[in-house]
């Protein structure tokens, strides 16, 4: 992994008039341009090979996260910890699908099929 520091940078003014420059400073240099407005980092300009990199530690640390979470939940059905979807639901304040709907739907009657008897 590049070692790299955040000691290039410039103010996000400069990006429209030098946008050319810091491009190629960027490639030939390996490393990020930091932009700051009232001296707060807002946007860096990276070298693509770098965003790649960095997807994919996310796209990498994501699946171990999700890895973890999911051995964690097998220990917890094999101790007995296992929630239902259901209760899961009703734990976070939101109804279930299934439980949304207990009466079935009456089928509404439309006026043509309304004979003229039930108006008066």
């Amino acid at each position: 992994m590049n070692n790299f520091s955040f000691s290039q940078t410039e103010p996000i003014s400069s990006l429209p008039r030098d946008y050319a420059s810091l491009v190629k400073r960027v490639k030939e240099k390996k490393e990020p341009v930091i932009f700051l407005k009232r001296n707060r980092p807002v946007v860096a300009l990276i070298e693509w090979e770098m965003l790649e990199a960095l997807m994919a530690l996310k796209s990498k640390l994501n699946e171990a996260e999700a890895l973890e979470k999911i051995a964690l939940s097998e220990k917890e059905y094999r101790a007995g910890k296992a929630y239902t979807t259901p209760r899961i639901f009703g734990r976070i304040g939101v109804k279930f699908p299934n439980q949304l709907r207990t009466k079935p739907r009456k089928e509404k009657k439309s006026f043509a099929k309304m004979s003229f008897n039930q108006y008066f």
